[in-house]
C-alpha cells in the first residue's frame, strides 16, 4: 500500500471518529429529561403531536387546535413534519422527539468538512473546521433539543456544498427545505449571491467573467427555490394545514415575523442584539435538572475569534483569491449582517441562538487562520486545544445521572 492510500485510510479515520464522538455527545442520556419539554420544545413538539393527533401534553399551549393540524403558524411545517415523522418510527418519547436534530447536527459538521476540503484540498484544515463545529456549546445544544435553527444549519450547508460541487438544482431545493423549516433559511440564496459574485470578481467561475452562461449556475438555484418551496409546502400542509395554498402560508409567517420588528417586550427569555452575540452575551438556560444544565452560549474561542477570522479571510479573500475565504465571508453577508441591519433599524426580538447558521462560517474561518504558514504549531495546537477545554468546561452535564 503507497504512502498517499494510508494518507487518505488515515484521513478517513480521522473524519469517521470525529463523526463516531459527535453522534455520541448529542445521544448521551438524551432521554435524561423524561417527557418534560426543553425550551421552545414547548411548541415544536406539542405541534408535532397534533399533526400526528396524538394526545396533548398537559402543558399545551394549542389544546384548542384541530387534531391533525399544525398549530404552530408562526413557521413552515418542515422541521414539524420530521419530527412528526421520528415520532412515527422511533415512538413517542425523548428518543422519537429529538433523534432528527441529532442527525442534522452531525451531517451539519460533516458537511463543514465536505466544504472546508473541497475548497482548500487540505484534510487538516477540513478536519480543525469539523471539529471546531463539534466543539460549540450551542451546536450540541441544539443536536439535542427538537428545534428548528439545525434543520436551517444542515439544510443550508447542505446546499453550499451542493452548489461548489456544481449541483445547483440539488442546492436549490436544500435552501428550499431550509426555507420550509424556517423563513431564515431563504439567507442562502443571499449567501450563494455573494459567492458567485465573488467567484465572477476573482476570475474562478466557469465560463469565464465575460460570459453571460455565468450566471446560469446561480439562476438555476434561484429558479429551483422558487419552485421547490411552494410545492415542498403544498405536498406537506395537504391535510394538515390551515394553509393549503403555499403562499398563503408564506405570507402568514412572513407578515409574523415582519411584526416581531415592530415591538421589543422584555419576556423571561433573555433577548440580545446581533452585535452583542459577538460576546456571548445573554445566554440562555434550555433545561436545568439535576446533574443536566443545558445553557446556550457559543464557544469563546470561536465567537469571540469573529473580528480575526473577518480580517484574514477578507485578506486571504483579496490577497490570495481563496475560495474558503470568499465562503466564509459570503456566509457572514448573508446569514448575519442582514440581523445586524434589521436590529439597526428597528428593535425587534432577537436571542442569542439567531447566529447559529454563521457558526459553520467562524469554524471554517478559524480553522483557515491556524494553518496558516507563518502561524506557530504550537499556537495552532494551543487554540484547537484551548477550544476543546471550552466544550469541556461548558458541558451540559456536570456529573453521572
Amino acid at each position: 500500500m503507497t504512502a498517499t492510500n494510508h494518507r487518505r485510510i488515515g484521513n478517513l479515520l480521522g473524519l469517521l471518529g470525529l463523526l463516531a464522538i459527535s453522534v455520541a455527545l448529542r445521544l448521551l442520556w438524551l432521554d435524561y429529561s423524561g417527557r418534560e419539554l426543553m425550551f421552545d420544545e414547548g411548541y415544536y413538539i406539542p405541534a408535532a403531536h397534533n399533526i400526528l393527533r396524538l394526545e396533548p401534553f398537559p402543558s399545551d399551549p394549542y389544546l384548542y387546535a384541530h387534531d391533525g393540524i399544525d398549530p404552530n403558524l408562526e413557521h413552515p411545517i418542515g422541521a414539524k413534519r420530521l419530527i412528526a415523522a421520528s415520532i412515527s418510527v422511533f415512538g413517542d418519547n425523548a428518543f422519537g422527539w429529538r433523534l432528527p436534530s441529532v442527525v442534522c447536527g452531525t451531517l451539519a459538521i460533516l458537511f463543514v468538512y465536505l466544504l472546508a476540503r473541497r475548497l482548500t484540498n487540505r484534510h487538516d484544515i477540513a478536519l480543525s473546521a469539523a471539529a471546531l463545529t463539534a466543539l460549540d456549546p450551542m451546536m450540541l445544544v441544539h443536536s439535542r433539543v427538537a428545534m428548528l435553527d439545525i434543520f436551517v444549519v444542515t439544510f443550508l450547508l447542505a446546499g453550499l456544498y451542493a452548489y461548489v460541487v456544481g449541483r445547483p438544482i440539488i442546492a436549490g431545493l436544500m435552501i428550499a427545505a431550509a426555507t420550509c423549516s424556517k423563513l431564515t433559511g431563504i439567507a442562502g440564496l443571499v449567501v450563494i449571491a455573494i459567492f458567485e459574485a465573488g467567484r465572477m470578481w476573482i476570475g474562478r467561475s466557469r465560463p469565464p467573467r465575460w460570459s453571460i452562461a455565468r450566471l446560469r449556475p446561480p439562476a438555476l438555484v434561484f429558479a429551483s427555490v422558487l419552485a421547490f418551496v411552494p410545492s415542498i409546502l403544498f405536498a406537506l400542509n395537504f391535510g394538515h394545514s390551515v394553509f393549503p395554498n403555499p403562499w398563503d402560508n408564506l405570507f402568514c409567517v412572513y407578515t409574523h415575523q415582519a411584526a416581531t420588528y415592530s415591538f421589543q417586550s422584555p419576556g423571561p427569555i433573555p433577548q440580545s442584539a446581533p452585535w452583542e452575540w459577538l460576546l456571548n452575551r445573554e445566554e440562555i438556560t434550555y433545561f436545568k435538572q439535576g446533574v443536566l444544565d443545558l445553557r446556550g452560549l457559543y464557544n469563546p474561542f470561536l465567537v469571540f475569534a469573529f473580528a480575526p477570522v473577518l480580517v484574514g479571510t477578507t485578506y486571504d479573500f483579496f490577497r490570495k483569491r481563496s475560495e474558503l475565504s470568499l465562503l466564509v465571508l459570503a456566509i457572514i453577508g448573508g446569514c448575519y449582517l442582514p440581523l445586524v441591519a434589521a436590529s439597526m433599524q428597528t428593535p425587534r426580538e432577537t436571542y442569542l441562538y439567531y447566529f447559529l447558521p454563521t457558526l459553520p462560517a467562524l469554524a471554517m474561518g478559524a480553522s483557515a487562520l491556524v494553518y496558516q504558514t507563518w502561524m506557530p504549531r504550537v499556537a495552532r495546537v494551543s487554540y484547537l486545544v484551548a477550544a476543546l477545554a471550552a466544550f469541556i468546561w461548558h458541558f451540559p452535564f456536570r456529573g453521572l445521572p
